[in-house]
């Protein structure tokens, strides 16, 4: 099984517990682009960013820049099984197991958020533990 681990803050952390938040976003920098997608060259073989030497390198700042460096490696997501979160980074901080449903690059307006980012996709909780 292909786990992707992230750590949150309580506020997050509890909002997820609780069902109400079924999203969770990353900004739009090469440290998430290079954890979330493949990028395929053109002869089929997946590689990853770092093997990449191209113009791109600059910060990702614009929706328009990550696209086309998304189209022209015809990067794909990485595809993993679950989402790992802990509430904290000690070995037996809480921590919640959910189905990976995905993820997109998007364009939102929240009170937390006013632009372009990664949106991972949460399904199912699968399993809770270490909870106080």
């Amino acid at each position: 099984m292909r786990d992707l681990h992230l750590t949150l803050k309580k506020q997050w952390f509890d909002e997820i517990l609780a069902g109400a938040k079924k999203n969770e976003y990353r900004e739009i920098k090469w440290y998430w682009i290079k954890r979330l997608f493949y990028f395929n060259f053109f002869d089929g073989d997946y590689i990853s960013i770092d093997e990449i030497v191209c113009d791109f390198k600059n910060p990702l700042r614009a929706h328009e820049s990550v696209n086309e460096m998304l189209n022209f490696f015809e990067a794909d997501p990485i595809k993993f099984d679950r989402v790992v979160f802990k509430n904290g980074y000690s070995k037996n901080a809480p921590y919640i197991i959910i189905e990976w449903d995905g993820i997109a690059i998007e364009n939102l307006k929240t009170p937390y958020i006013d632009g372009w980012v990664i949106n991972i996709k949460l399904g199912d909780i699968l399993e809770v533990g270490n909870l106080k």
